[in-house]
């Protein structure tokens, strides 16, 4: 298992709620519809809010979900995780995993080009020990934490793509990574 219950209290500081089972959550995931099986739903507010997806993603098999209020259909014996602010326990998951991580990290960032690098550095890398990379293009302020929450403790290497959208998104995007290695792929007016 990828959490314990006590290290996602840790991280956290948030109370469980409802009936959690003992044995631990195997990865922690924002999409309630490609939940898997014993993973932790966090329900982040985007275009839609995650808390009215708490129920489907149980039904898919989620081991909780991590809440910062609790919605009226929520039956009471669902297992919960409430924080005072879903971001923010989320950016804490990550940090909390990376400290604790001795993977050597490299943190991609450019105008163009962060998901193909990533893609080759990780099938490079992956020759030389186990790898974890940003799936797809997580590489904003859901999907850094994300990946670095999903890290796993025994990773060799860890390869994660940071993105922006508006200026001074990355800085601390990158302060969470604590990168042991920084690639720029280009520097294009989007990063200017």
């Amino acid at each position: 298992m990828l959490w314990s219950q006590s290290d996602l209290v840790k991280a956290t500081a948030g109370d469980l709620i409802g009936d959690w089972r003992n044995d631990g959550i195997a990865g922690v995931s924002i999409d309630s519809r490609s939940i898997k099986s014993d993973e932790l739903f966090v329900a982040v507010k985007a275009k839609r809010d995650g808390h009215n997806f708490i129920n489907d993603a149980i039904r898919l098999g989620a081991k909780g979900a991590l809440v910062d209020h609790i919605p009226a259909d929520i039956p009471s014996n669902t297992p919960l995780l409430l924080v005072p602010s879903v971001q923010e326990a989320l950016e804490n998951l990550g940090k909390y995993r990376r400290e604790r991580s001795q993977a050597k990290l490299v943190a991609i960032t450019g105008s163009v080009g962060k998901t193909s690098s990533k893609n080759m550095l990780k099938t490079i890398l992956e020759l030389q020990g186990k790898t974890h990379a940003s799936p797809a293009s997580f590489n904003n302020y859901l999907g850094v934490p994300l990946t670095l929450a999903n890290l796993p403790i025994d990773a060799t290497y860890a390869v994660v793509e940071i993105g922006m959208n508006k200026p001074g998104e990355i800085e601390p995007l990158a302060r969470m990574t604590s990168a042991d290695v920084v690639l720029i792929t280009a520097i294009g007016k989007a990063h200017l």
